[in-house]
C-alpha cells in the first residue's frame, strides 16, 4: 500500500497538476523532498536502495531536475549543489557505492559527475573555483581510501584519471596564462629576452606586449 500510494501520488500529482512537470513552485520542491524523505525513512528504498525500483528513481530525480528545472543544466543555485552532494552522501553512506565502487552504476555516477561539471559548469574545464579543486581532490580521496586504484595505481582507470588530472591543469594553466606568455617567462628567467618582438622588454608582465617599457633593441 505504501508503494502504491508514492506510486500514485507520483502519477497524479505529474499528470494532472503538472507540478512534477514543471516544478516550478515551493509545493513543487517540498513534494520532491518528502518522496525523498518517505521513501528513506518508510519504505527503506533508499536505506538499501537494492531494488529496481530504488535506482529508475535516483536516476529519475536526476532527470527530472535536469530536463525540466534546469537545476543540473546550470547548477547555479545552492539547491543543485545541495542535490549533487545529497546523491553522493546518500550512495556513499547507504549504498556504499562510493566506499567499495566496485559496481558498473558507482563508476558510471562518478563519470557523470565528472562530465556534467565539465561541460555544463565549466568547473573542471577552468577549475578556477574552490568547488572544483575538493571535487578533484575528493575523487583522489575516494579513489585511494576507498578502491585503493591511488593507493596502488594498477589500473587503467587510475592511470588514465592521474592523467586527466595532470592534463586539466596543465591546460587549465594554459588556458588563463596562455602559451606565449609562458614562453615569455621561460625567455625572462633564463635568458631575459622576448621570443616573439625580439627585445629585453623591462617589463614581462601578462600580456607581456602590452606593457612594453622602452624597449633596447638587441
Amino acid at each position: 500500500m505504501g508503494h502504491g500510494l508514492v506510486l500514485w501520488v507520483i502519477y497524479s500529482h505529474r499528470t494532472v497538476t503538472g507540478v512534477f512537470r514543471s516544478l516550478n513552485g515551493s509545493m513543487g520542491h517540498g513534494l520532491v523532498l518528502w518522496v525523498i524523505y518517505s521513501h528513506r525513512t518508510v519504505t527503506g528504498v533508499y536505506r538499501s536502495l537494492n531494488g529496481s525500483m530504488g535506482h529508475g528513481l535516483v536516476l529519475w530525480v536526476i532527470y527530472s531536475h535536469r530536463t525540466v528545472t534546469g537545476v543540473f543544466r546550470s547548477l547555479n543555485g545552492s539547491m543543485g549543489h545541495g542535490l549533487v552532494l545529497w546523491v553522493i552522501y546518500s550512495h556513499r553512506t547507504v549504498t556504499g557505492v562510493y566506499r567499495s565502487l566496485n559496481g558498473s552504476m558507482g563508476h558510471g555516477l562518478v563519470l557523470w559527475v565528472i562530465y556534467s561539471h565539465r561541460t555544463v559548469t565549466g568547473v573542471y574545464r577552468s577549475l578556477n573555483g574552490s568547488m572544483g579543486h575538493g571535487l578533484v581532490l575528493w575523487v583522489i580521496y575516494s579513489h585511494r581510501t576507498g578502491t585503493g586504484v591511488y593507493g596502488s595505481l594498477n589500473g587503467s582507470m587510475g592511470h588514465g584519471l592521474v592523467l586527466w588530472v595532470i592534463y586539466s591543469h596543465i591546460m587549465d594553466w594554459f588556458y588563463w596564462h596562455g602559451l606565449i606568455p609562458f614562453i615569455c617567462y621561460v625567455y625572462k628567467v633564463f635568458q631575459n629576452k622576448c621570443p616573439v618582438c625580439r627585445y629585453r622588454c623591462f617589463q614581462m608582465q601578462y600580456p607581456h606586449h602590452t606593457y612594453h617599457s622602452f624597449p633596447n633593441t638587441i
